[in-house]
């Protein structure tokens, strides 16, 4: 009896040490610690349920999920939306899976059911791996280990991809300008914090109005034109740019731009080149610099302005009774237009970028609408008798009589002496019309 009382605690000390030192093989099973009656999948709590509950719950969950729009993944100042159809869930080895995981060793059956949490399973597209890769500064591995893990859980947070050292881009500066502002310091200092080290990674639309949040419109134009004067230093592709339509007071006509959040007018760029760079933005009493950093690169850009074309302007007279008469007033100082074309040099080859349009300022002057008032002289009736019938009055009015005023007949046409008759006629004393008699 004492030996068989040996021999069964002899097993049962054996069956301990097994259990105790078997390790577990679900490296993704997390025993829950506190409260022992909720298991989840995939962060969907599932206790309580049978098998075919827990397949339509999960089910459920899957497609709430993803009607939600795109997952996204950030960082470095970069955000990269990936669509949720690149995850294809298998629901049937989850559940083969969180059933192991509940199933109690017939060793251990003095324990109480405890709770787990469990991801689901699922096959990424390969599609998710190759628009990580897109973003050069991102780490691939760790960043793709990361995105499968959160959407294993069905994740509604954006991920935190793991960033490459950033410092390698800070090493060769490719663009510089520097300008004074003259405006809101105030506010040109909040727009340097947003846009000081940007991140322009490499094939990525860079829009402006989406990285900075100011209602100056002064300071953004002012801004915008920096920037746009930055990137014609670049061989980035110009999207998107709009010109202020008048010469500024700072940087060169055909370097401006315009940008307006109720009008959708941005300035955009794209850097179609390998790698990223960064922005660098700061401000100095009223001396803004901006500066762009990349890797070191052989390729030299610079941009000119020519074709300039001077166009004068016009003046305008405006008329006022306010104005005494003969009085008038230069209401506006007409300044002269311009025309202008800007090329970028890349690689030795001069490219168009833009052409430009800059309309004078008209010259105005107030005139006054009143004019001096002119006396008018009756001319008699009697005097405008046309007895020849040419249309014309017979008398001229001495003053206005020229020597050549005398009537020059012509062909077909009689002429009139002084006393209305014709030539060579006269009255005699019944006052008939008879022919002048010669004299001897």
């Amino acid at each position: 009896m004492k030996i068989k009382l040996k021999v069964i605690t002899l097993f049962s000390l054996i069956a301990l040490l097994v259990y105790l030192w078997i390790p577990s093989t679900q490296f993704d099973v997390v025993q829950a610690e506190g409260d022992k009656t909720n298991s989840t999948i995939g962060g969907i709590i599932v206790t309580g349920m049978d098998e075919e509950e827990i397949r339509v719950a999960l089910d459920s969950a899957i497609t709430s999920w993803k009607q939600k729009g795109d997952f996204v993944v950030q960082g470095g100042g970069v955000e990269l939306s990936l669509n949720k159809d690149y995850f294809e869930f298998d629901i049937n080895s989850t559940m083969q899976r969180y059933i192991d995981s509940t199933s109690k060793n017939w060793y251990a059956f003095w324990e109480s059911e405890s709770s787990v949490n469990i991801p689901l399973s699922l096959i990424a597209n390969p599609e998710v791996n190759t628009e990580i890769d897109l973003v050069s500064i991102f780490v691939l591995e760790e960043t793709y280990q990361s995105v499968v893990k959160a959407a294993s859980f069905l994740s509604e947070e954006p991920v935190e991809a793991t960033v490459a050292d950033l410092s390698i881009y800070e090493a060769n500066r490719i663009a510089l300008t520097l300008e004074k502002f003259e405006g809101n310091l105030g506010e040109m200092t909040n727009i340097v914090n947003q846009l000081n080290d940007s991140l322009i990674s490499n094939g990525e639309v860079y829009s402006i109005l989406q990285h900075v949040d100011s209602a100056d419109t002064h300071a953004l134009n002012f801004v915008a034109s920096m920037l746009y004067s930055v990137v014609l230093q670049t061989d980035y592709e110009i999207v998107e740019r709009y010109s202020q339509n008048q010469l500024p007071n700072y940087l060169t006509a055909g370097i401006e731009a315009k940008v307006d959040f109720e009008l959708g007018q941005d300035l955009k760029f794209v850097n179609k080149t390998s790698t990223p760079s960064k922005l660098k933005m700061s401000l100095e009493e009223n001396t803004v610099k901006m500066e762009i950093y990349t890797v070191p690169t052989d390729i030299n850009v610079s941009y000119f302005v020519s074709d300039k074309q001077e166009i004068t302007p016009k003046t305008i007279y405006r008329y006022s009774n306010d104005l005494a008469i003969g009085k008038e007033e230069l209401i506006q100082e007409g300044k002269p237009g311009l025309r202008v074309s800007v090329y970028r040099t890349i690689l030795g080859e001069d490219k168009l970028v833009s052409k430009d349009f800059y309309p004078p300022i008209n010259r105005i002057i107030l005139k006054s609408s009143k004019q001096p008032l002119v006396e008018t002289q009756t001319t008699d009736s009697d005097l405008t008798i046309d007895l020849n019938g040419d249309g014309l009055p017979d008398y001229v009015e001495p003053e206005n009589r020229q020597p050549n005023d005398e009537p020059n007949p012509t062909e077909g046409e009689t002429t009139v002496n002084e006393e209305g008759l014709p030539e060579g006629m006269e009255y005699d004393k019944a006052g008939n019309i008879v022919p002048i008699e010669s004299q001897s």
